[in-house]
């Protein structure tokens, strides 16, 4: 079970690190470029503008119709309809329940003080109360109020108002007008609580019409005798008055911004299906403009379901021959998660550059899809770059309105990238690559032009875009090379020969304090060139990373043959397994130089596997003497710790290193013992199983050994005896004696 467990965690974490990673990367690059292609509008229309030459055929994909001129009736219809539907705006008054309460408190306050006054009937009283208050009710009814207790009578008048307060009143004026234009409904806004709603006229009220409702509410405040409720309804009907108000200006502004906001009205003309809108060569006319702006504005305002369907298919099948396409004809690229992420980034920022372009008044032959091309070719692989410039042309071809001669320039131009950026070695033939291709994109822009019998001026314009792009494809590339190998660890040639350069500072501190292993690794660096030259690998790589192969051996570097200055090996002092240890230990050594120079990845792997996991013959067979016991010496403890070589150009520097320290050793460095020294070093490598993990064949390993003898044959080929320069004269003296006797 808890194997199962292990198991079932490993895959996952495999699944985690990698396919998940793949799906999601993969999703979304598919979600990026579907949106892409709905952003913005549609290019019917394209660059096109009053006055210019079409330069192709645009039939209607459909029926639709195009504004002409205004219709007067029909806009100022549609104006009426809305003001009939429009409502005026009143305002509740501000403050307005407070002062009604404040008159109601203040008549109270009056009526006690006049109940208190001295040798005055009751009739003096009233008169003076109603003077004082200005509210003028029958007599009879202010007597009832006289004989009772004022404050509570107040706090009953003050509960009713506070009821009341919910209640919109208005005057009959009001009423009659909103009779008169039949509006059922108001806006009413209420400043104070910052609120505003629609008000049925069936609930305004007038000042008489809320006698009933005052009339309740005393009669719930047990105030239930006749002539006293008669009096406080008559005080409050007194108070009260109309609470709204009409805002002419409010209403005066809306009504304005909803006339602006209909808009006219347009005559309409059909056009049908297959229609011919504007043909190639002729002038367009402002009709011509309407047309395409409104079947642009069609396409754009609502998306066809069979179109939707059509752009998601198209980029799905983009998106999932990536994969296929990596996992069955480029695996190492297809394993490497980072290579999926450096694909989708290119085409990413090569399809946001063209909607860009399309988006704007430049020409669509101007969109770098050679950029992308030489791209992927310089980092990965010239395969990859021409299968994803294939798929970003027909990307490009639909973005830019379903041209056909878009993607064929397109598709043209990022061949041609692939082709004249390969081998760059030096960042000015970046440069002229551009230049190559933006030629390219002009001749196949005016083939183009003439077959489709276009006037010169015409394709010529389009092909200088053409030129443009190509040198724009240049100057992009140049300044994404650097970003692009620094984040995803990528070496190319143009690295690898910065790298070549033998005054870089590790080159010469090998010089200084190994200058065997300098020798050494000079001489490995030309077998392994034409050795991989031979095999069809990357030669220069090779070549620099021969270079820095035996940097480890910088430390210690009396310890290695190559650079023991006398006669005395320091190994004889120590015991073989010590000896072992120090010669393995050149690798860890070196791996932290390159580590602390900030060397590239791929120069580390050669460090870390130009021995594999070999055996270190010598102190093996050494140690084996001393213990005589094959059994009980451990043969790893004698071996390097590996990994094995996992590429060509790894292993090919594996097996030149070997044959290099080999042949110094060699007597009499005849070709025939030369060629028998280097079968038998390979040979060697190969039954040790050190070549395992690469992708050499055995016609490889022939021809590598072709190569190394060619190359150790013109080393140690021989040389002719000069005469001595002495002997010379002496012999040209005794001709001389002879002579003269």
């Amino acid at each position: 079970m808890k194997d199962l467990m292990k198991r079932l965690q490993a895959g996952f974490g495999r699944f985690s690190s990698s396919t998940f990673m793949k799906v999601l990367v993969l999703s979304a690059l598919f979600l990026f470029l579907t949106v892409l292609i709905f952003v913005g509008k549609r290019s019917y229309r394209g660059e096109l503008h009053e006055g210019d030459i079409s330069l192709v055929d645009t039939y209607a994909p459909y029926n639709f119709t195009y504004p002409t001129e205004v219709n007067q009736a029909k806009t100022e219809a549609l104006k009426e309809k809305a003001l009939k539907d429009f409502l005026p705006i009143y305002d509740i008054k501000a403050g307005y329940w407070d002062e009604k309460r404040k008159a109601v408190s203040g008549f109270f306050r009056k009526l006690r003080s006049v109940k208190e006054l001295k040798d005055v009937d009751d009739n003096a009283r009233v008169e003076k109360l109603k003077k004082d208050t200005g509210i003028d009710i029958e007599n009879q009814l202010l007597l009832s109020l006289l004989d009772k207790d004022a404050a509570a009578l107040e706090d009953v008048s003050i509960g009713v108002l506070n009821v009341l307060s919910s209640k919109i009143i208005t005057d009959a004026a009001m009423i009659e007008k909103l009779a008169e234009e039949s509006r059922e409904e108001i806006t009413v806004r209420n400043k104070k609580l910052d609120v505003e709603g629609n008000i049925p006229r069936s609930d305004l009220f007038l000042s008489d019409g809320l006698k009933p409702v005052i009339r309740k509410e005393l009669a719930t405040r047990e105030i239930t005798g006749g002539r006293l409720r008669d009096a406080l309804t008559a005080l409050l009907l007194a108070v009260l008055d109309p609470n709204l108000v009409y805002n002419e200006a409010e209403t005066k502004a809306r009504r304005k911004a909803l006339l602006t906001s209909i808009p006219e009205v347009y005559n309409q003309i059909l056009i049908k299906k297959n229609e011919l809108i504007i043909a190639k060569g002729q002038k367009v006319t402002k009709p011509h403009i309407l047309q395409l702006d409104r079947l642009t504005k069609k396409e754009t305002g609502g998306v066809k379901l069979s179109y939707l369907g059509g752009v998601i298919l198209l980029v799905a099948i983009f998106v999932v021959m990536i994969p296929i396409y990596l996992n069955f004809y480029r695996k190492k690229i297809y394993a490497d998660n980072k290579s999926l992420y450096l694909i989708t980034i290119v085409a990413l920022f090569t399809a946001f550059l063209a909607k860009v372009i399309t988006a704007s008044p430049l020409s669509s032959y101007f969109i770098p899809i050679a950029a992308a091309a030489m791209l992927l070719a310089i980092l990965l692989d010239e395969s990859v770059a021409f299968v994803i410039s294939l798929m970003l042309s027909i990307f490009v071809g639909v973005i830019a309105g379903n041209k056909f001669s878009v993607m064929v320039v397109s598709l043209v131009g990022g061949i041609a990238a692939i082709y004249f950026i390969r081998g760059v070695r030096r960042r000015s033939q970046i440069l002229k690559a551009g230049v190559f291709v933006g030629i390219t994109r002009f001749v196949v822009i005016c083939g183009i032009g003439l077959l489709n019998t276009l006037e010169p001026n015409v394709f010529l314009k389009e092909g200088c875009w053409g030129i443009a792009s190509g040198i724009m494809s240049a100057g992009i590339v140049m300044f994404l090379l650097p970003l692009f190998e620094f984040l995803f660890s990528i070496t190319t040639n143009i690295t690898l020969l910065e790298l070549s350069d033998l005054n870089h500072p590790l080159l010469k501190k090998m010089v200084l304090s190994a200058p065997g292993t300098y020798h050494h690794s000079l001489v490995v660096g030309n077998l392994a060139e034409a050795a991989t030259d031979a095999v069809g690998a990357n030669s220069l790589l090779a070549r620099v990373g021969a270079y820095y192969h035996d940097i480890g051996k910088i430390e210690k570097s009396e310890y290695f043959s190559e650079n023991e200055s006398s006669h005395k090996s320091p190994h004889e002092k120590l015991t073989a397994s010590m000896s072992a240890l120090i010669i393995q230990s050149h690798v860890k050594d070196g791996l932290e130089l390159a580590k602390k120079y900030k060397l590239n990845n791929a120069i580390v792997d050669f460090i870390s596997q130009h021995h594999g996991t070999s055996l270190i013959y010598y102190f093996y067979q050494r140690a084996l003497e001393k213990i005589g016991d094959e059994e009980t010496l451990k043969e790893g403890a004698f071996r390097y710790p590996g990994p094995k070589p996992q590429s060509k150009e790894t292993a090919i520097v594996l097996l030149a290193d070997a044959v290099e320290a080999s042949s110094r050793a060699l007597n009499d460095p005849t070709p025939s013992r030369i060629k028998g020294l280097v079968q038998k070093m390979i040979n060697n490598k190969f039954i040790d199983n050190q070549l395992d993990d690469c992708d050499l064949t055995l016609k490889d390993l022939n021809k590598i050994a072709a190569a190394f003898l060619r190359i150790l044959t013109g080393i140690f080929h021989t040389r002719v005896e000069y005469p001595e320069e002495n002997k010379s004269k002496k012999n040209k003296n005794n001709k001389n004696k002879k002579k003269n006797r």
